[in-house]
C-alpha cells in the first residue's frame, strides 16, 4: 500500500511540473509570491501529517519556482 500512495504523490508533484508553466504565463512576480504564500498557509493549517505537509510544501516551492521561471527566464 505505501509503494502505490508514494507513487501517487511523485506522480502528482511531477504533474506540478508540466502544468504549471502554461498557467503560470502572463503573471506577475507578485502574483507568484501571492499563490504561494496561500498555498503554504494553506498546507500549514490543515490538519495533515508530517509527510504530507512536507510534500504540500514542496509542491508549493516547486510551483513558484516554475511560476518564477515562466515568466521571467
Amino acid at each position: 500500500m505505501k509503494p502505490l500512495i508514494s507513487t501517487i504523490l511523485i506522480g502528482l508533484f511531477l504533474l506540478t511540473f508540466i502544468l504549471s508553466p502554461g498557467i503560470s504565463l502572463g503573471r506577475t512576480m507578485d502574483d507568484c509570491y501571492d499563490d504561494h504564500n496561500r498555498c503554504s498557509t494553506r498546507a500549514l493549517q490543515g490538519d495533515y501529517g508530517v509527510i504530507k505537509t512536507s510534500l504540500l510544501l514542496t509542491t508549493c516551492d516547486a510551483a513558484l519556482m516554475v511560476c518564477i521561471v515562466a515568466n521571467y527566464v
